[in-house]
């Protein structure tokens, strides 16, 4: 990444976090809730900003990053549907380095940040429409290799799974 590209992405993530900060605070008052003045530094008199009290401002954040992994978990079911793999999801998730850390597939991370860590007695799992056979399918994770082994629910003429099978 140069850093022309880095620069942007982090305007960009700045942009993002005050549109967020908007949001929940428009949602605050939206519910009649109070937004006041505040320092923006308590040891430097660097001005004030607007934001929500604080009680009513973990409410509304709360909901909001309620929202963000709803959508979140709608944009992987689409990247599933559309025949990404779980590595490309990890590296889409920002894992790689965790990973590495853990010396661990990046697959099988992604795969449990989304659907959870299970167990012996209930394994995870995380359901999608295949977009090749339009079939729901229950995936329970790259552990198996192969797609025939971790999907369930394709149809028998699915072309994604056949393609798989060749592969």
């Amino acid at each position: 990444m140069t850093t022309t590209d880095t620069n942007e992405r982090g305007n960009a993530e700045a942009t993002m976090g005050w549109k967020i900060r908007s949001a929940v605070e428009g949602f605050v008052t939206t519910l009649d809730g109070q937004l006041r003045e505040r320092p923006i530094s308590l040891t430097a008199d660097l001005g004030t900003h607007t934001e929500a009290e604080p009680l009513e401002g973990i409410a509304a954040a709360l909901l909001a990053v309620g929202h963000a992994r709803g959508l979140l978990y709608s944009y992987v079911r689409t990247a599933r549907s559309d025949g990404l793999t779980w590595r490309q999801v990890g590296k889409a998730l920002a894992l790689e380095k965790q990973a590495k850390h853990e010396e661990r597939p990046l697959a099988e991370l992604a795969f449990e940040y989304i659907a959870g860590a299970g167990d012996a007695w209930r394994p995870s799992t995380f359901g999608w429409r295949c977009g090749s056979c339009l079939q729901m399918v229950t995936d329970r994770g790259p552990y198996n290799g192969h797609p025939r082994d971790d999907e369930y629910g394709h149809s028998a003429s699915c072309q994604r799974l056949r393609r798989a099978r060749r592969s």
